[in-house]
């Protein structure tokens, strides 16, 4: 077996970025030779560890410095956006989602997104930034479930309630769009 070199700076990298070390984080980048993108032993990246851990700072500053906001890990396929939301925080979340992240990135494991996670975990903020940034409720995980029914079978009734309206919402909003479009071609 053999054991990488952990007091290398790449590797520094991932445990300023976990610790929230933002001074150390912030030498470390600004003396270069570092891949930003670069993945530990476990497949996580310094912005997934950072967003995991709730250090909205440290996440700012990846990004800034040109971490992709939707990389996703190499073992279950979460983002730095499901782990910020893992993480209940809103700040990062909504760093990550005016970087570019995916909102509708699904992990490999259950095939859920992280609007899916935060109505398991019912975590209404989580839910509102999502939602307010157009992520879609209709989405299904590997078990043919929407946020609406992970929120639902996890006793949230208030915000089982507000995904589905917003999904009938979004679908009035399509078929009258629709109805819309017919009309428009019919009066040419």
């Amino acid at each position: 077996m053999i054991i990488p070199p952990y007091d290398t700076p790449q590797y520094k990298l991932f445990f300023h970025a976990e610790d929230g070390a933002l001074a150390a984080l912030q030498q470390l980048i600004a003396d270069g030779g570092l891949d930003i993108n670069g993945k530990d032993d476990y497949g996580w990246t310094a912005l997934s560890l950072a967003a995991r851990s709730g250090h909205t700072e440290c996440v700012r500053y990846l990004l800034e410095n040109g971490a992709d906001p939707s990389l996703p890990n190499d073992d279950d396929g979460w983002t730095p956006l499901m782990f910020a939301a893992y993480s209940d925080d809103r700040d990062a979340m909504d760093l990550l989602i005016k970087k570019g992240a995916n909102i509708h990135a699904k992990d490999t494991e259950d095939g859920r997104t992280a609007l899916m996670w935060c109505a398991l975990w019912g975590l209404r903020d989580g839910i509102e930034t999502l939602m307010n940034a157009g992520a879609r409720t209709d989405d299904k995980d590997k078990r043919g479930q929407t946020a609406a029914d992970l929120a639902e079978s996890r006793k949230h009734p208030e915000l089982f309630c507000g995904l589905k309206s917003h999904a009938e919402r979004k679908s009035r909003q399509c078929q009258n769009f629709r109805r819309y479009l017919k009309n428009k071609h019919l009066k040419r």
